[in-house]
């Protein structure tokens, strides 16, 4: 199953290790994979890879 993080990064031709680039640190490469694989996001990381994604954080959690 593809959470929406991971339908994000993968739209967008992108490594783990660019968003993680794109957060500024802010969500590293390990707790990208576990939220990739389903865990939720912290609020503060929710907002990082919302930012780097240009999405709204709501929109992490939608169905994919």
């Amino acid at each position: 199953m593809l959470t929406k993080p991971r339908l994000l990064r993968l739209t967008k031709g992108l490594r783990q290790v660019d968003v993680v680039s794109l957060t500024e640190g802010k969500v590293t490469q390990p707790r990208l994979s576990m939220i990739e694989r389903g865990i939720t996001p912290r609020p503060d990381e929710a907002k990082a890879l919302a930012d780097a994604f240009q999405i709204e954080p709501g929109e992490l959690f939608q169905a994919t």
